[in-house]
């Protein structure tokens, strides 16, 4: 998004796609404008949907993404056990980064280390 380079104005825009997200009624949205990068979680108010983070202008985050994705395309194994491990982990509650837990990109970095290992 060019017009948001500073940390205010990606919060602006943030707080405009909520707005719309918040439109969904089978999904709730948690601004977390505290976290190191401003993000709203956009998650299923039914168990068993996939949740996500949106972040403005993270170039880092698209990076993680795409590297995510080469490996998915590498190997089929990754995103269904990926998907698996991320909900064991949060039924044990060790997978929100917010609360200072493990965060889903590095659960799959593991499970890819694993993966590589075996």
């Amino acid at each position: 998004v060019p017009r948001a380079t500073t940390r205010a104005s990606q919060i602006k825009v943030l707080r405009d796609i909520s707005s719309e997200l918040g439109r969904i009624e089978k999904y709730q949205v948690e601004p977390r404008f505290g976290a190191q990068v401003p993000i709203l979680h956009w998650s299923p108010r039914r168990p068993g949907m996939v949740a996500c983070d949106i972040s403005v202008n993270n170039v880092l985050a698209v990076v993680n993404s795409r590297l995510l994705g080469q490996y998915v395309r590498l190997d089929d194994r990754v995103r269904t056990l990926g998907l698996c491990l991320k909900a064991w982990a949060q039924a044990r509650g060790i997978n929100d980064r917010s609360r200072g837990t493990v965060s889903s990109f590095a659960l799959v970095l593991m499970l890819i280390h694993f993966l590589q290992r075996r």
